[in-house]
């Protein structure tokens, strides 16, 4: 019965490439309330995609990226990571904080001085390969 009604939502994103039958519909409009079956989209990332990019240095003038984890451009000297259906969170923050402005993106500031203390969880979310030692300065550029 869910794989019937999912096609009642897919009927929507196809643009009127699939028209779910009558039925199929007047038994949605039953089921919604109780969201059984739901639409998930991944986010449609813009043709150019833009992203922050963190870097950190120890001297303020040799600047060196900290990569995500599952980011495939990031290091081209190991294997592609495994590919997901998901989105990585940070990289999905990342990429909508460069579309918007500073002001809005506290969380932000909030990750880079946890990136300047050395807070193990947030160094968990980021590869650190490019430093021996913790660096002295950290920023997000576009």
């Amino acid at each position: 019965v869910v794989l019937i009604l999912s096609i009642v939502p897919l009927s929507f994103v196809s643009m009127g490439h699939v028209n779910a039958p009558q039925p199929l519909l007047i038994a949605y409009k039953y089921a919604h309330p109780w969201k059984v079956v739901n639409l998930y989209v991944p986010p449609r990332f813009p043709s150019p995609r833009r992203e922050l990019i963190v870097q950190a240095s120890y001297d303020a003038h040799e600047w060196k990226d900290y990569g995500t984890l599952q980011s495939p451009d990031y290091r081209l000297d190991r294997a592609p990571p495994y590919p997901s259906l998901f989105v990585n969170r940070l990289e999905y923050k990342l990429w909508e904080s460069a579309t918007s402005t500073y002001e809005k993106e506290i969380w932000l500031s909030r990750f880079l001085h946890r990136l300047l203390d050395g807070s193990k969880p947030v160094q968990e979310l980021v590869s650190h390969d490019n430093f021996e030692k913790q660096p002295e300065y950290v920023r997000a550029s576009r």
